[in-house]
């Protein structure tokens, strides 16, 4: 049985996947309607509230894109090392986290 998902803003329920926009905000990926969402950029959690929407395109490819920095260099390819490679890797490696648990809690529930 699949589970309700509803919007961070209004606290509506969101029925269809064109509907959705995840967000990251702070630590946590939060779902929003569309028009919740540019609704809730103009208001206060813009200082809180990503951007960029995790599960658009550009999205998608920024998450590939970190992906394969953070492996480039956990494996020594770029130029960064001692302590400060192990933290640049999980700090760019958070998107893809977030998408990837945008993907499999929210994305997959809905038609």
């Amino acid at each position: 049985m699949k589970r309700f998902i509803t919007c961070q803003h209004c606290g509506g329920r969101i029925r269809k996947r064109h509907d959705l926009v995840t967000a990251l905000m702070i630590f946590s990926v939060v779902p929003y309607h569309r028009k919740c969402f540019s609704q809730a950029l103009m208001g206060c959690q813009t200082l809180v509230l990503v951007n960029q929407p995790i599960n658009s395109l550009m999205g998608t490819v920024g998450a590939v894109v970190a992906a394969l920095m953070a492996f480039m260099i956990l494996l020594g390819v770029a130029p960064i090392s001692g302590g400060l490679r192990f933290g640049a890797t999980i700090a760019i490696f958070v998107m893809p986290v977030a998408r990837i648990y945008s993907y499999l809690t929210y994305e997959r529930e809905l038609d």
